[in-house]
Parts: structure tokens; sequence; C-alpha cells
């Protein structure tokens, strides 16, 4: 998908739009295929306890100053058990701590 759909013009401010930009070079990169590692390197994918995914979403809030945030807690082939403990732990130990 090329950066113009994943950030589409209006959806954010020049300033955090040109302080993603700085972040995220791999913005333009694409379509090559990823590694996992690679996703997580550039900030793409966000992986770790409720702690460690809130840390890493202030982190790039204040470097960017982003106010939408759109998770997807459910990818590939996760199973639905799975999914749902995601959604749960985001929901009730990440989102609460954001606002």
């Amino acid at each position: 998908m090329p950066w113009e759909m994943l950030l589409p013009p209006g959806y954010t401010s020049n300033t955090s739009m040109k302080a993603t930009m700085k972040l995220r070079p791999a913005l333009g990169a694409w379509p090559r295929r990823q590694t996992i590692d690679e996703l997580i390197a550039s900030g793409t994918v966000v992986v770790g306890s409720p702690a460690t995914v809130r840390e890493k979403i202030e982190r790039v809030r204040e470097q960017t100053g982003f106010d939408i945030l759109i998770a997807l807690l459910q990818f590939g082939v996760l199973p639905d058990d799975l999914a749902r403990r995601n959604m749960e732990m985001f929901a009730g130990e990440v989102m609460p701590k954001l606002r």
C-alpha cells in the first residue's frame, strides 16, 4: 500500500506528516515484502507487553503529534481466542493510559 493510502492528505497536519516521514523513511520503500523484524524496527508494527506497547505509542505520539490511533489487533492467522485476548489487553491496559 503506498504511503498516500496509509496516511491520506487531510487526515494529519503538515507538521505531523513531516515528523512521521522523518521518523519513517521506509514509507516510500514499498511495495517489497518486509520481515517482521523489519516491520518492528521501522515502527510499523508494535509488539510487546501492554506497558511496552503503551510506551512505544506514547513515544511516537510525542515525536509526531498524532491525535488518532487506529490499531489492528488481529492479524495474519491469529486464532480468535488470541485476537480477543489482544483486544481485551489493549482496551484494558493500554488505551486508558493513553487518553
